[in-house]
């Protein structure tokens, strides 16, 4: 999901040239091959869960490999895949942390899949503060996923209304994080002005 799609291409067609049967692996392949696999076995164990960032530690030896691969291609295949990765890639510039490949439908269908700190570190407070003034919006009324203090950034305002009959009571835009929005979230201490 997290992964370009262009990346998992790349990847399919290095294993499965690499386990030809007319062929073994080379050494490179394994050189490679196996510290990723010890790491994802390692990681799978685990009982902790907080994101892909718990799993880049292999990203490494995954492009050596994918390189590795991409040498024996036809330059117009290597660069087809280069290609794609780029535009995959700048497409969702420069909110790279939103990123979903396009196999799961980009950035707009990434909340169906993953929520918290894999989509959502409340990046997205100056972006909120620009559209205020571009608006003369004064104020919102907020539930925000993350630490920083929002009124440094000049984003002021009351708490959402917890429940709908309330929402009468304020007159403001609502802003909310999309992990509160979805409603998860495992650690509600840094969900700041969510009324509950």
């Amino acid at each position: 999901m997290k992964t370009p799609v262009a990346t998992l291409l790349i990847l399919a067609a290095a294993v499965f040239f690499a386990m030809r049967p007319r062929a073994s692996p080379p050494f490179a392949f394994w050189v490679a091959a196996v510290p990723i696999a010890a790491y994802l076995a390692m990681s799978m164990t685990a009982h902790i869960n907080l994101g892909l960032r718990h799993a880049l530690a292999p990203y490494p030896f995954l492009f050596a490999l994918l390189g590795a691969a991409m040498v024996h291609w036809r330059a117009r295949y290597a660069l087809a895949a280069c290609g794609l990765l780029a535009a995959e890639s700048l497409a969702v510039y420069p909110n790279y942390l939103a990123f979903f490949n396009a196999a799961v439908g980009g950035p707009s269908a990434g909340p169906r899949y993953l929520l918290d700190s894999n989509i959502d570190w409340g990046q997205d407070v100056l972006k909120l503060k620009s559209w205020m003034d571009a608006r003369g919006v004064k104020q919102v009324c907020h539930c925000y996923f993350g630490s920083a203090d929002l009124t440094y950034y000049g984003v002021t305002g009351p708490e959402t209304p917890p429940t709908p009959d309330k929402r009468g009571d304020v007159d403001c835009f609502a802003a909310i994080s999309v992990t509160p929005l979805y409603g998860v979230t495992s650690r509600p201490a840094i969900i700041n002005g969510c009324a509950r």
